[in-house]
């Protein structure tokens, strides 16, 4: 199983979530390009770099096929990666995932991040960490969470959001099982919206 996180997310975003994986599945939870604890390099966050980082990832651990996991901006990578490199997918799970990547929310975020200047505002990660969450998490799952997302420098949360927004839709080319689980109170994409991106796959729900 492959994990594939959401914008200025990190791996341990699927921290509470690991421990109940059961033992005969390997799970790789990946810190994107210029998130967490991965390199920061000033260019490659076009989404099929971000895939092709993730295939280099199976290929490390000698992962011929994986389950792909995608979290808001991972669903995209995770698409990608299923159209581009079907072989090495062997399903997805995508969770929150809009059928494109511009919308208003995302928008009206990237109006915000155009702005940033470092060190990026603490208050600024920290509501957007909340505006995520419909029902409470422990706070100190919730402090770590912004820490990990006050690694990213200024440049690094606009290059990321800017190859999301930029993706073209590549759901006809999905060959794979795949299933979109989401929320009605999602903050960034409607039911509507991710019932899209079930309906465009091939035998997607």
């Amino acid at each position: 199983i492959l994990m594939l996180h959401g914008l200025s997310d990190s791996s341990f975003s699927f921290s509470r979530i690991l421990p109940l994986i059961p033992r005969q599945y390997q799970a790789i939870a990946l810190d994107a390009r210029g998130h967490g604890e991965s390199d920061r390099p000033e260019t490659g966050y076009q989404l099929t770099e971000l895939a092709s980082d993730a295939l280099h990832v199976l290929d490390a651990a000698r992962v011929r096929r994986a389950f792909v996991v995608g979290h808001s901006m991972g669903t995209y990578v995770a698409r990608t990666l299923a159209a581009v490199a079907p072989e090495r997918v062997a399903g997805l799970l995508l969770l929150n995932p809009g059928p494109v990547g511009k919308n208003a929310v995302t928008q009206d975020l990237w109006s915000a991040v155009a702005e940033f200047s470092d060190p990026v505002d603490p208050a600024f990660v920290r509501d957007f960490q909340m505006s995520c969450i419909e029902r409470p998490v422990p706070a100190d799952f919730l402090d770590l969470v912004v820490q990990e997302s006050l690694k990213l420098p200024a440049a690094i949360w606009r290059a990321a959001l800017s190859g999301m927004m930029a993706y073209e839709p590549c759901e006809n080319r999905i060959s794979r099982p795949a299933l979109v689980l989401g929320g009605d109170r999602d903050a960034v994409f409607s039911v509507s919206e991710m019932r899209a991106v079930a309906s465009g796959i091939p035998g997607g729900r």
